[in-house]
């Protein structure tokens, strides 16, 4: 059985503060799932979502410099 290892995704609004959410994703065959999940840590009360990121390559980068 496979297994997914999910990897959180530092996602930090760029113009500053911080989204009330969570981000994260884990390699699948032919690309990516991605998670969201909005809400704080222990409550997800908002809702989420999943999506299919296709890059066969695995070739996304997640660049956690900070500015």
């Amino acid at each position: 059985m496979a297994k997914l290892t999910w990897e959180w995704i530092d996602d930090e609004w760029p113009h500053g503060g911080n989204p009330d959410g969570f981000t994260y994703r884990a390699k699948v065959r032919g690309g990516w799932l991605v998670s969201v999940w909005a809400g704080t840590p222990s409550e997800h009360e908002s809702g989420g979502g999943l999506a299919f990121v296709p890059d066969p390559d695995h070739a996304w980068v997640v660049d956690t410099r900070k500015a």
